[in-house]
């Protein structure tokens, strides 16, 4: 029992039982500590590992005198907006293939934008990116998913003729 129930119950004891009252209202507070025995563990799993299978290219097409946009989809397919769509080099979406732990699940995080810098001090902006993949997903059996990205391509009007390249960073991480 605790120190001052020790104290209280010698006081009781030298004056006969004159402490009763005041023994049994100290009694909740005097009672025996309780442990417990918790145990712990870890699971180590693979790091997700990412291969790029293709670049993001939002293919050939011709600007007009008004500002416009290209869509380019997860599954290819690319809509024109403003612009004259070339049916020839009609770009792809970025694909990677994502090797993680079987069973677990993953999120993707892209940028909420980026550059392509083109001839000069022209560039364009990628102002929205599309995945296949939105959301919490789950690595299947094998361990593999394959990661597809389009996105949102602005056209200045009468945007500078040439090639126009830059980069985007993204993140996919176990939940």
């Amino acid at each position: 029992c605790c120190h001052l129930c020790s104290i209280l119950s010698q006081r009781y004891r030298q004056q006969g039982g004159a402490l009763v009252l005041g023994m049994a209202m100290m009694m909740p507070f005097c009672v025996q500590g309780a442990g417990a025995l918790a145990n712990a563990s870890a699971v180590i799993i693979a790091p997700i590992v990412l291969v790029k299978t293709a670049d993001l290219a939002f293919g050939t097409f011709t600007p007009t005198a008004t500002a416009g946009t290209v869509t380019l989809n997860p599954d290819g397919t690319r809509i024109g907006s403003n612009v004259i769509l070339s049916a020839t080099a009609q770009g792809n979406a970025a694909s990677l293939n994502l090797n993680g732990n079987a069973g677990s699940s993953f999120t993707v995080s892209l940028p909420n934008s980026a550059i392509l810098i083109g001839p000069g001090t022209s560039i364009m902006h990628i102002n929205s990116f599309i995945t296949n993949l939105a959301g919490t997903t789950v690595f299947g059996v094998s361990g593999i998913s394959t990661l597809k990205i389009g996105g949102m391509l602005s056209v200045d009007a009468n945007q500078a003729l040439g090639p126009y390249y830059g980069n985007f960073d993204l993140l996919v991480n176990y939940n």
